[in-house]
């Protein structure tokens, strides 16, 4: 079957007229209707089931790891179409292993271990945990600092997280010669490992 006969069986299934609507998406997305879908790439292949997905206009989308296979442009024009939709008044479920993506584009996000939902919250409210990531450059020993995880060497010093009392922590390497110093809320993806290794203790 070509492109646009998958497109239209989609739409005839839902007995739904969706031919402008489909053609402004596949315009959208750079879309050639007239091949054969056996010849696409995984990533045309994966803007078929979008166009399949959205062209009626649906109330509801529950979408599972949508933007595999597509380039950054077009994945920036999928999030584009997406918030559209969510203006419009849709609601949009998205699961994706890619966190960046959740936190630039979401206004709520869950988090799922072993089959339970251990967190539900606004994206904002997931990132405002007790723990910051802070960035030392300098000759600081952070071995008798309490509080800390995930510490990682770099080149010119030291990254970790840290969910002490901050004043402390600053008197504590007050003593040692600190040549830059940065201070920052985690991201989502360390939150994620937060609630997923650790145990969601916030």
């Amino acid at each position: 079957m070509k492109v646009k006969d998958v497109i239209k069986l989609s739409a005839d299934l839902r007995k739904k007229d969706c031919r402008k609507e489909a053609k402004e998406l596949c315009e959208r997305l750079g879309l050639d209707t007239e091949k054969r879908v056996e010849e696409l790439s995984f990533g045309n292949r994966k803007k078929v089931a979008i166009v399949c997905a959205l062209q009626h206009k649906p109330r509801l989308c529950v979408l599972d790891e949508p933007t595999g296979g597509l380039d950054p442009l077009m994945q920036r024009e999928f999030f584009t179409i997406l918030k559209e939709r969510n203006a419009e008044g849709a609601t949009i479920f998205l699961s994706s292993h890619i966190l960046s993506e959740i936190q630039r584009n979401c206004t709520r996000a869950a988090i799922v271990r072993e089959g339970r939902l251990i967190a539900c919250d606004s994206v904002d409210s997931l990132s405002k945990t007790n723990a910051k990531r802070i960035h030392i450059e300098g000759n600081a020993d952070i071995s008798a600092l309490k509080n800390v995880r995930d510490v990682q060497k770099t080149d010119n010093g030291i990254s970790f997280l840290f969910s002490g009392d901050i004043n402390e922590f600053l008197q504590f390497i007050s003593k040692f010669r600190i040549n830059d110093l940065s201070i920052s809320e985690p991201d989502l993806e360390e939150i994620f490992m937060h609630y997923y290794l650790d145990g969601g203790d916030r």
